[in-house]
């Protein structure tokens, strides 16, 4: 006789939404995703595994250091550095090659990340070195659309100016940017597709506006970045440091800025996000509540509906903010998928691909055979056709998206406790079952995806057994099993 469980049951009523399960993704990495790494048979096996409809070039950060055209970095000293010799140099993926690769991998939709940093960096006139890098971004734009045959492309404007990683701008700065660069690529292209990058929630400020004039003009002055000027420090530390007891200036938010400077000069909006979705917190979810404030302000300032693009994202490097499991990490994973569904994110980019140094976990191993990572998002990716979806919290620390089209009903159930629950289902209408789940070892590794109707409908309850720190997918329609 199976063991007494507890049984929590649904809610009557879900709050449905529209919600946008989302394109997944991922970012190339020019310099790590080399030649010699795509010559493998693996690495098209295993973003074909992934079930992936986007892919990102060059990178993310290195992106502010990249010429397109000489396919070398213009900073040999700043990541990734210069190659060796002009065969390593070869050796690096350029953009033909990355089209060319994105292609045979079955991916319909590219992000390609133009370089702006590099413009407030030069030496001379502000305005004539934006108008300069903005018309090396047009003639990309013009070699690309020639290059990427049927697939779409989307074009962004830098990469994470906000932060102090690089060269930090602010909102003003940008905005301008913005406005030099959509306008010369439209004239390259009228049809191009030009995303504007920014902070992750409304109210989020540069780290370039909480300076200040003078802290600013010191931190550019040495042509260095914040981490280079604070070792160890906290972003709130290095900026006190980087002031020397200046006062802070009054808060600027970015998006703010940026809609009523440059509304009109961008199609899409760009975030990224290293979070984390636990432990929740009834009955709020924060990550899925930042993007809908951020999308509704887009959409009153601009008057139309615009795309968010997250083309980054992933739990916090766990190199500083401590080690995940294996299960505990595709739990997170799980549930930002969840929300972000929810919320109506229209591209889902994670990062990375590959792993160049610990402390993410990555997408594809380094021969390029899927991780646990990969086999996870395929498997979610049977969700993505859903009309309407509801997420909600159930007692002992358990996740729920539910969500449906036509004929068909899905569950995206996430236990994150120590105890295993029955969740009892919805069985009026009738059809067939199918469950599928992925649960751990005692050391918090993956087991493989067990996909069998005994292994997850309770035997005395017409619901699903979610074992403890466990991730259940139950299909309910044409061609599932039958309960």
């Amino acid at each position: 006789m199976p063991v007494a469980l507890p049984v929590l049951t649904l809610p009557a009523v879900p709050v449905w939404t529209r919600g946008n399960h989302g394109v997944a993704g991922a970012s190339v990495l020019f310099h790590f995703d080399d030649d010699a790494w795509w010559s493998q048979a693996q690495a098209y096996a295993g973003l074909r595994a992934a079930q992936l409809g986007a892919l990102r070039f060059p990178g993310g950060e290195l992106a502010d250091n990249y010429d397109w055209e000489q396919h070398a970095v213009e900073r040999a000293a700043d990541w990734p550095g210069a190659a060796a010799t002009p065969a390593a140099r070869e050796a690096r993926t350029d953009y033909r090659e990355f089209l060319a690769h994105a292609a045979q991998a079955g991916v319909g939709q590219v992000f390609m990340v133009v370089n702006v940093d590099g413009a407030f960096r030069a030496a001379g006139d502000r305005r004539a070195n934006l108008q300069r890098y903005a018309q090396k971004a047009a003639r990309w734009v013009g070699e690309v659309k020639r290059a990427a045959g049927g697939m779409t492309v989307h074009w962004e404007i830098g990469n994470e100016p906000y932060l102090g990683g690089s060269f930090p701008l602010t909102a003003q700065e940008y905005a301008q940017a913005l406005q030099v660069f959509s306008a010369a690529m439209r004239a390259a292209d009228p049809s191009v597709r030009i995303g504007a990058a920014g902070p992750g929630t409304l109210a989020g400020v540069a780290f370039a506006d909480r300076l200040g004039p003078a802290a600013l003009a010191r931190l550019r002055a040495g042509a260095i970045n914040s981490r280079r000027a604070c070792p160890g420090l906290t972003t709130p530390a290095c900026i006190a440091a980087v002031q020397q007891g200046e006062p802070a200036p009054a808060p600027l938010p970015w998006w703010p800025e940026v809609m009523a400077q440059a509304g009109d000069s961008f199609d899409f909006a760009v975030i990224h996000r290293y979070a984390r979705a636990t432990p929740l917190t009834p009955p709020a979810f924060p990550l899925s509540q930042r993007v809908q404030r951020l999308k509704d302000a887009l959409q009153r300032s601009t008057g139309r509906q615009v795309p968010l693009a997250l083309t980054e994202w992933n739990t916090p490097s766990e190199k500083r903010h401590g080690a995940l499991s294996e299960m505990e990490h595709l739990m997170e994973i799980a549930i930002q998928r969840g929300n972000d569904a929810v919320a109506g994110v229209d591209y889902v980019l994670y990062w990375p691909l590959r792993a160049p140094a610990p402390g993410h976990r990555p997408l594809l191993e380094t021969d390029g055979s899927p991780t646990a990572v990969a086999r996870l998002l395929a498997l979610l990716h049977s969700l993505a056709d859903a009309d309407q979806r509801a997420q909600v919290m159930l007692a002992g620390g358990i996740y729920l998206l539910r969500s449906r089209s036509g004929e068909s009903e899905h569950y995206l159930l996430v236990n994150t406790g120590t105890e295993a629950r029955v969740i009892a289902l919805d069985t009026a209408g009738g059809g067939g079952w199918t469950v599928q789940q992925i649960t751990g070892d005692e050391s918090g590794k993956a087991m493989p995806v067990h996909t069998c109707l005994a292994a997850g409908i309770h035997p005395s309850t017409p619901g699903v057994h979610a074992p403890a720190r466990s991730i259940s997918l139950i299909h309910r329609g044409p061609g599932a099993i039958g309960l």
